[in-house]
C-alpha cells in the first residue's frame, strides 16, 4: 500500500513545473475515475461533498446546479464547504448573498480537512442558523455575500450539529474497501 511518505517522496523528486501540473491534471482525473469528483475542478470540495453523499445517503447534484451540492431521499437541500486548516489560519468560505436570499439550501455543511487530507472536523448548520453565524459583506467590486469563518469551537455551538464522528467513520469504512463511485 502506498503511504502519505511514499507520495511527498515522490513528488519531492519532482522539480519541473509542467509535471507538478501535470500530477495534479491526472489526481484530478483519477478522482473523477473512481467517482470522487464531477470533474477537474476542486478536489477538496470535491471530496468534501463525496464524504457528505456517503454519510447521508444523498445525490450529488450536477456542477452547474447552484445552491446546494446534495439532495436527500426526502428533498432536504445541503450546502457543503470543504476546506484545508493550514497552520493556525481559521478556514473560511463565502456564500452568494443571492443563495440566502433565495434559500437554495437546508443545511450547510462544513467540513475541514487536516493537512493529510483526513476530517480534522465538520459541522452541519440549519438554514436559518447559518445567517447568525455568519457575516454578510458588501466588497467594493463584487456582489454581497455571507463570510462564514469555520472556527472548530462551533462544534460545540448548540445551534449546530457536530457531525465530525459521522465523517470519520465513512473514512475509516473508505480506508478499509475500495472507493466505490455513488450510484
Amino acid at each position: 500500500m502506498i503511504t502519505e511518505d511514499d507520495i511527498r517522496a515522490f513528488v519531492e523528486k519532482i522539480n519541473r513545473p509542467y509535471l507538478l501540473l501535470l500530477l495534479d491534471r491526472i489526481t484530478k482525473e483519477r478522482l473523477e475515475k473512481v467517482g470522487v469528483a464531477k470533474s477537474k475542478g476542486n478536489p477538496v470540495g470535491e471530496y468534501a461533498e463525496y464524504l457528505v453523499a456517503k454519510a447521508f445517503g444523498g445525490k450529488r447534484m450536477p456542477n452547474a446546479k447552484e445552491g446546494h451540492d446534495i439532495t436527500l431521499e426526502d428533498g432536504t437541500k445541503i450546502e457543503v464547504k470543504g476546506r484545508i486548516f493550514e497552520g493556525r489560519r481559521v478556514p473560511l468560505s463565502d456564500v452568494k448573498h443571492s443563495t440566502i436570499e433565495n434559500k437554495t439550501f437546508d443545511f450547510l455543511v462544513y467540513v475541514v480537512f487536516n493537512e493529510n487530507m483526513t476530517v480534522k472536523y465538520a459541522i452541519k448548520i440549519p438554514f436559518d442558523e447559518f445567517q447568525h453565524l455568519a457575516s454578510y459583506c458588501t466588497p467594493r467590486n463584487g456582489p454581497p455575500k455571507w463570510r462564514f469563518h469555520a472556527r472548530e469551537e462551533l462544534r460545540n455551538d448548540p445551534r449546530v450539529l457536530n457531525i465530525t464522528e459521522i465523517l470519520n467513520m465513512i473514512e475509516m469504512k473508505m480506508a478499509n474497501d475500495a472507493v466505490q463511485p455513488l450510484a
